[in-house]
Formats: structure tokens, C-alpha cells, sequence
């Protein structure tokens, strides 16, 4: 009993996985993001302000790569 428990749970999130493709790719962003911030914390000794983050400034990050509509510098 507790195996088919285990097993239509897989196939649960297999499905929620499989379903939006873009699911999976958010969450590496979003986890990716917070351990660079908590990196660059850690390694500046000053948590960057909510304000300062790069998508609130118009700066070119991996997920806003041109917000100036430019593109990199050239």
C-alpha cells in the first residue's frame, strides 16, 4: 500500500514536471538567484537591498538580458 503511495506521487510530479516545462525552469532560476545573492552576501559582508536588485535597475541579468532593448555593450 505505502509503495502505491509512493509510486502515484512520482507520477504526480513527473506530471506536473512534463506539463509546463517552464515549472522546472523557474524554480532553478528562482533557487540559482538566492544562492548567488546569499554568495555575494557572504563574500561583500553587506545583504544587497531589495531596491538595488538588478531586474529593479534596468541591468542586464541572465533573465533580462537586454532591459534597455539595446543589448550588450558592444
Amino acid at each position: 500500500m505505502a509503495e502505491d503511495h509512493r509510486r502515484l506521487a512520482e507520477e504526480v510530479a513527473q506530471g506536473i514536471l512534463l506539463d509546463d516545462p517552464g515549472f522546472l525552469k523557474e524554480i532553478v532560476e528562482r533557487v540559482l538567484q538566492e544562492l548567488l545573492e546569499a554568495e555575494m552576501t557572504e563574500h561583500v559582508g553587506v545583504p544587497l537591498p531589495t531596491s538595488a536588485a538588478p531586474s529593479a535597475k534596468g541591468i542586464a541579468t541572465a533573465t533580462n538580458p537586454a532591459p534597455s532593448g539595446r543589448g550588450w555593450a558592444r
